[in-house]
């Protein structure tokens, strides 16, 4: 799990009148806005750990378009929770404190509603996530311990995926870059899943305003 990442990088930028090119069909990229000071630009990468695969997708939202990527992102995250888990488990993660733990039924509205909240946080409660869609019968509090501190690494997130307790995970964090907002993403799925996923969610992506496929 702690091996060196193997993949490679990709950087879509939205220009007006040109569409991106990339190699996840199911992803979509944000065009030009009207104004250059509402471009968005995102940013993906590709790596491996043995079994486990992951995507790193980085957002640059300009905060006059945060409310609508937001929305976006929460809707689509919550329709492939409602067909992927049996339970989603949300962790919040504070460095050298115990995890804040939330199970959630995986429904569209419970789940979207949830993930909204965390990415629209204030600054004093905005901290990394890490969502994970759990098999029946499988209980947050028996993939991640309650009362010790947790480390979203790679390979501790990998070892989740592994052992069988955990289907999938997304972490998500929200940086702020000056007049930006940075949301940075990584999925982890077993090798294989990730287009599967991001099939399910492509419908309501399109939903943010000039959302277009990444070809």
């Amino acid at each position: 799990m702690a091996a060196a990442l193997s993949a490679g990088t990709v950087t879509l930028i939205a220009l007006a009148g040109k569409a991106g090119s990339g190699p996840l069909a199911a992803l979509r990229q944000l065009l030009a806005p009207r104004r250059e000071e509402e471009r968005i630009r995102l940013t993906l990468r590709r790596c491996s750990h043995g079994p486990v695969s992951c995507l790193r997708a980085v957002l640059e939202v300009p905060r006059i378009r945060f409310a609508e990527v937001a929305r976006g992102l929460a809707t689509a995250v919550a329709e492939v929770a409602s067909r992927e888990a049996a339970t989603v488990g949300c962790v919040g993660i504070v460095p050298g404190e115990e995890p804040i733990l939330v199970a959630l039924a995986a429904r569209r509205e419970l789940v979207a509603d949830h993930l909204l909240r965390t990415l629209s946080a204030g600054a004093a409660h905005r901290h990394p996530h890490l969502w994970l869609a759990l098999p029946q019968g499988i209980h947050l509090a028996s993939c991640v311990d309650p009362t010790v501190p947790f480390a979203p690494d790679d390979a501790a997130v990998g070892r989740l995926l592994a052992t069988g307790t955990v289907r999938h995970a997304l972490l998500v964090e929200v940086v702020p870059a000056g007049r930006d907002a940075r949301v940075e993403l990584v999925l982890y799925t077993r090798s294989g899943a990730a287009g599967r996923l991001l099939a399910v969610g492509r419908a309501e992506l399109r939903r943010i305003p000039a959302w277009q496929s990444a070809r």
